[in-house]
């Protein structure tokens, strides 16, 4: 997983370091984002622009044929990335085995995402489908970690998300639902793995850390939670035990009031919150947790970078292992 290495540009204690922790994130509008950091380099220089040398930061997870995680790595490294691809194209390629269709796929306007590279309709067959190949190897695997995952125990709490887009001039165009389908659940495995190999390799080697930590709701919260469900004729075990919680869960999809009964769910969990100690994340059912993944919308991401560099000088490494 390589994320852009924006400490390579944001040096601590600088005017722009500043800046970026005053503001702490990026904030989203309709339509529009204030950026925690100035366009050249959110969209520019940090931006993993397709046939662009750039520098990241790398989490290098190497799985056996059974698909099991077998080694971490960690690098300070350079990429040009081959092809950039928006969701609705990566779920075609998972999806979709006739060429000449992944050949008409749209890219996506460039005000609402940037530089999109090469259209897919450029692309001879051998690109198409060392893509397609690609693609769906890693599906495999994210596909497993999910499973695993959920397995464990961590909770299914995907809620439906409307997105509003518009057009070049800021008036809106179209109100759409995101589907949360399996090209967003690759990327997101990925991510959770990487937040989750960061976070125990800062806890093992004994240094600092920001852990994102989700508390153990209180028991009282989620015995007035099942009270509630009594009134739908919902009846559940004991939801201070996971496995009901996870249970209830899965009974909830196909209730006719789901939406409104998991929103009622999650008033009844605490805020997850970053602390200096690895207390754990109670939805992902996960003992170390961190935020790595979005240095450039997130403060707290561009500081576990900062120690993700102590890291590797106490390993004494600093680039991609050969």
């Amino acid at each position: 997983m390589h994320i852009a290495d924006v400490n390579a540009y944001v040096k601590q204690g600088t005017a722009l370091d500043k800046e970026a922790q005053a503001r702490g994130n990026s904030t989203y509008l309709v339509g529009t984002v204030i950026p925690m950091l100035p366009h050249v380099l959110s969209n520019g220089l940090c931006s993993l622009v397709e046939a662009q040398d750039r520098l990241t930061k790398t989490v290098f997870l190497t799985f056996d044929a059974q698909l099991k995680l077998v080694n971490t790595e960690f690098a300070n490294s350079v990429i040009c990335s081959r092809k950039r691809l928006s969701y609705p194209q990566a779920f075609a390629f998972l999806k979709e085995d006739n060429l000449k269709t992944l050949r008409t796929l749209p890219s996506p306007p460039a005000h609402q995402t940037g530089a999109t590279g090469r259209p897919l309709s450029e692309l001879n067959d051998p690109e198409l489908l060392e893509i397609q190949k690609t693609l769906r190897l890693f599906w495999r695997i994210a596909h497993k970690l999910r499973s695993e995952r959920m397995e464990a125990g961590s909770l299914d709490l995907d809620m439906p998300e409307v997105k509003i887009y518009v057009d070049k001039d800021g008036y809106a165009d179209r109100i759409e639902r995101v589907a949360n389908d399996i090209s967003h659940q690759l990327i997101e495995e990925f991510m959770l793995a990487a937040n989750e190999a960061i976070a125990k390799a800062l806890y093992t080697a004994q240094m600092p850390l920001i852990s994102r930590v989700h508390d153990k709701p209180d028991d009282n919260r989620l015995n007035e939670y099942r009270d509630y469900l009594s009134t739908f004729r919902i009846h559940t075990g004991d939801l201070t035990v996971r496995k009901s919680v996870v249970k209830l869960l899965e009974q909830l999809k196909t209730h006719p009031q789901a939406h409104h009964l998991r929103i009622e769910f999650l008033k009844s969990l605490k805020q997850a919150c970053y602390r200096a100690r690895a207390d754990g994340h109670y939805g992902l059912h996960k003992a170390h947790y961190t935020h790595f993944t979005s240095p450039i919308r997130r403060y707290s991401d561009l500081v576990v970078h900062r120690l993700f560099d102590s890291l590797l000088i106490k390993q004494g490494l600093d680039t991609a292992p050969t």
